[in-house]
This record gives structure tokens, sequence and C-alpha cells, in this order.
């Protein structure tokens, strides 16, 4: 299912990458991230035609955020394991990825402060 959703030219998290950059914010997920989902869809049963949903509920709020972030200087988000299993926030950067690190959990963290919401 990971493969499904970064590989074809037309992959789900592709799709909401580019919605991220019309507003001129880039979208990663931790590779924590990514096996969060593949294991919802298991869990669920719903396979890879579930993916969508469980993305899309990951991601729904944020979305409808995006342009006032994008105006509070917001131009990296990051999505982790915690965001997809627990339904928080994705992590919000003013700078791009570069220079965040992450822990052995895939869980970024900002060399600079970053901006919560």
């Amino acid at each position: 299912m990971i493969h499904v959703m970064t590989t074809p030219r037309n992959a789900l998290l592709k799709q909401y990458q580019a919605l991220f950059a019309a507003d001129n914010i880039s979208l990663q997920l931790t590779n924590g991230a990514v096996h969060a989902i593949a294991e919802q869809a298991d869990a669920q049963k719903t396979g890879a035609r579930g993916l969508r949903t469980i993305v899309e509920r990951a991601l729904n709020e944020a979305m409808y955020h995006l342009t006032s972030w994008r105006d509070q200087g917001v131009t990296h988000v990051v999505v982790t394991a915690e965001t997809i299993k627990d339904g928080r926030l994705p992590m919000l950067y003013p700078e791009p990825a570069a220079a965040h690190t992450c822990d052995q959990a895939g869980t970024p963290h900002a060399a600079a402060d970053g901006l919560t919401d």
C-alpha cells in the first residue's frame, strides 16, 4: 500500500502535496506517518481504497487553515505518525525541512522555533 501512495505519477500523497503547493506550502510525511496510514487501512480491512479516506481525515483540518498559515509565514508542513493516529495537527515550520532533524520514531524537531496553531 505504501507503493500505491507514493510511487505512481498520480499517487495519493503527490496529489495532496500539489494541493498544499497551490498555497505555496510544502507537505512532507514522515516514514512513520506513511506506515501509520498503511497500518490503518490494513486494520480497517479497506486496503488501498481506504487510503484516501484516512489521509483526508488526517489533513482535512490542515487544508482548512492553509491560507491563514501561509499568511503567518508557514512554508512547510510535516505530517507525523501522531497526526495520523491521534488526529493531531501537523507540525508547522517557517522554513524547508532541510533545517529539521528527525528522531528514531520519525518525529521532526525544528532547528529553530516552529510555528504552531
